[in-house]
């Protein structure tokens, strides 16, 4: 009765509006190949090769090897048949509006990008990094390749004319210190669930490294999660960002090379049935150079060290696009990153379109300078607009996450009719965003 009542329609079996096959897939000589694939102008190369990298579940895709190009070629025949399948639907149906959860890979990637081109509004949602609470944003063709995560120029431009002072900067390193302290951050995937603090000098103590020598921390990203659709990057996956990165850090010897490997691995490898010893880190490594390098720290899935401790201590953070470039940044650390579609423009991150500058300025770190305050405040100004402004707080539903081995969640419907669902605050916030035509919902409009 709620979707009749809302106007809003399920989408039937698309594949039935859908009568052609590939007979042969494309020879492809490179990944860069297949992400530059296009059929009708939507990007089924990069939506397949997203979906082939989750179901492999693998560091690496190998075009040689058969069992990935089988893969490969099964999830772009269904992105062709998606293509032609809601291109078919859409002769006779007109859509005013769409919503995804997770429109990247085969099966929605491919609607959401037909809609968008055609400047159709797309919205998506996603669990926030605190419990009951969800990020929505709205797309359009100007947008579509933004993380959702990204605070629009709009609102960020609205951002920097406020005043920010130091306290606020405190404010927000304060407020996410209280989700790890809680062991809520990013409760979905269980990150803080078995870690805790550490001070400066436990830190020191417990990684035996050198306090003399400036501090570089990588923050890696899980090697199978192909989000190839959020804006651009510099190297081809991260397999290849992380190698290539290593590669330089060996020979860096100026500075201690922490690693740490993604928090929330040792969730998603057991919602995947995976169980290793070594971690993918470990084993490339070893792989590269035979051995451990003495100044690299590898933090497995099991260390018990939280980003936070780390954030006391280092003095560069490397990531592609993650989390941890925003927090740092608020502690004074150069944040270097080499995708776009996030956080590159805000004024508090150092970000390579190009691969060889990239690598060439990391082989040349050495001394670090503390970074000025102001660009510590775009950095809390930007975290406390990500974690804490753009965040719809629920109250008609409610959506937490258990605390076991898979963060399994826990969702509650928390109504019992038509007329209480409306009533709820949740509800009136998001139908008044939906109605402003903002990009995103934000709390202090």
């Amino acid at each position: 009765s709620l979707i009749k009542a809302s106007n809003i329609k399920p989408l039937p079996p698309l594949l039935s509006y859908n009568n052609l096959l590939l007979s042969k897939i494309p020879e492809f000589h490179s990944i860069i190949e297949i992400k530059k694939y296009k059929w009708k102008k939507i990007s089924c190369g990069t939506f397949a090769l997203s979906s082939t990298f989750r179901e492999l579940k693998s560091e690496e895709f190998n075009l040689k090897n058969y069992n990935h190009l089988k893969i490969l070629k099964k999830n772009l025949n269904k992105s062709v048949s998606c293509v032609e399948a809601f291109n078919n639907f859409l002769i006779n149906h007109k859509v005013g509006a769409a919503v995804f959860s997770d429109p990247g890979y085969v099966g929605q990637g491919e609607m959401f990008e037909i809609l968008t081109n055609k400047n159709i509004p797309c919205y998506q949602f996603y669990v926030s990094n605190d419990e009951n609470k969800i990020i929505f944003k709205k797309y359009l063709k100007n947008n579509q390749k933004d993380h959702f995560d990204k605070i629009s120029n709009k609102n960020w431009n609205r951002l920097l004319k406020k005043k920010n002072s130091h306290k606020q900067l405190k404010n927000s390193l304060n407020n996410i210190k209280k989700l790890y302290a809680k062991k809520n951050w990013f409760p979905s995937v269980g990150t803080t669930r078995s870690e805790k603090f550490y001070s400066q000098k436990d830190i020191y103590k417990k990684l035996k490294i050198n306090k003399k020598k400036p501090t570089a921390v990588i923050f890696n990203h899980i090697f199978w999660d192909g989000t190839f659709f959020y804006g651009s990057e510099a190297f081809t996956t991260y397999r290849e960002w992380f190698l290539e990165t290593i590669k330089i850090a060996n020979k860096n010897n100026n500075l201690n090379w922490i690693i740490k490997t993604h928090p929330a691995n040792k969730v998603q490898n057991l919602r995947a049935g995976i169980n290793e010893n070594f971690t993918e880190e470990e084993k490339m490594i070893k792989k590269t150079f035979g051995f451990i390098p003495n100044n690299f720290k590898i933090l497995k899935n099991n260390n018990k060290i939280n980003s936070w401790s780390l954030y006391q201590i280092l003095d560069y953070c490397i990531t592609i696009r993650g989390t941890p470039g925003i927090e740092s940044a608020m502690f004074g650390a150069e944040t270097i990153i080499t995708g776009s579609g996030r956080y590159e423009n805000r004024g508090f991150a150092k970000y390579f379109k190009n691969k060889n500058n990239y690598l060439k300025y990391l082989s040349n770190l050495s001394n670090f300078n503390k970074k000025k305050i102001s660009v510590l405040k775009k950095a809390s100004l930007y975290a406390d607009g990500v974690f804490f402004k753009k965040p719809m707080s629920l109250n008609s539903i409610s959506v937490n996450f258990k605390n076991n081995k898979t963060a399994d969640m826990d969702l509650k419907i928390k109504f019992n009719s038509q007329k209480e669902f409306l009533n709820n605050k949740d509800t009136s916030n998001l139908i008044s965003w939906i109605n402003s035509g903002n990009e995103e919902f934000y709390s202090d409009y």
